[in-house]
């Protein structure tokens, strides 16, 4: 089953790849291409099979407490973001733009609620990404290896690859993507909370 895994991951990883080259008209209106959906469909089955096996899909995802945490962490990742893409030279914008975004939540409650196909997608892309590369490919890889720092920087970059922006975008942008892979492996490494990672993700 394990090979089974790899198997399947190394060719979506490909195909996926080649499909973000592509150019992209609208990022949420573009629609995933048959061959991608084929794949996912197999993959994620066998990876939510390898994440139940280790308990990461049990008890553990209702735990409040790591949920209240994954959506402080995800506001203090998106700030950090901001700085890092639009550069600390313009701290004095972003600040008040940093602090609207975190007390004005209930303007993205309303965005949500009255825009449920957006949130759906999120929701599900978080999940599934996720399930795959830090419940199942990153403890595969570091039983495999024994080494976890490497096996975390190894599926956070097949993580980033597998996203348009990453392989399109400007140098800072993917090198502070890959960062933020490498934050999601680390703290799912340091909790085994995949609620955790859900949430900030």
């Amino acid at each position: 089953m394990t090979a089974v895994f790899w198997v399947l991951l190394a060719v979506y990883q490909a195909v996926a790849i080649l499909d973000r080259r592509q150019p992209a008209e609208n990022a949420l209106g573009r629609r995933p291409r048959a061959q991608t959906v084929l794949l996912q469909t197999p993959l994620f089955l066998t990876a939510c099979w390898f994440a139940v096996d280790a308990g990461a899909l049990g008890r553990s995802l209702v735990q409040p407490g790591y949920v209240l945490a994954g959506a402080l962490a995800g506001y203090a990742v998106h700030a950090v973001s901001l700085l890092v893409t639009n550069g600390v030279q313009h701290l004095r914008e972003l600040l008040p733009a940093l602090g609207g975004y975190f007390f004005r939540w209930r303007d993205r409650w309303n965005y949500f609620v009255e825009n449920p196909v957006v949130m759906g997608m999120l929701a599900v892309n978080s999940i599934v990404e996720e399930i795959l590369y830090r419940a199942a490919a990153q403890p595969l890889l570091i039983e495999a290896t024994g080494r976890p720092w490497a096996s975390i920087l190894l599926v956070a970059i097949l993580f980033s690859a597998a996203h348009q922006h990453f392989l399109r975008g400007p140098l800072l942008e993917g090198v502070e993507f890959l960062a933020y892979a490498v934050l999601l492996g680390a703290l799912y490494y340091a909790t085994g909370s995949l609620v955790f990672v859900m949430v900030i993700h």
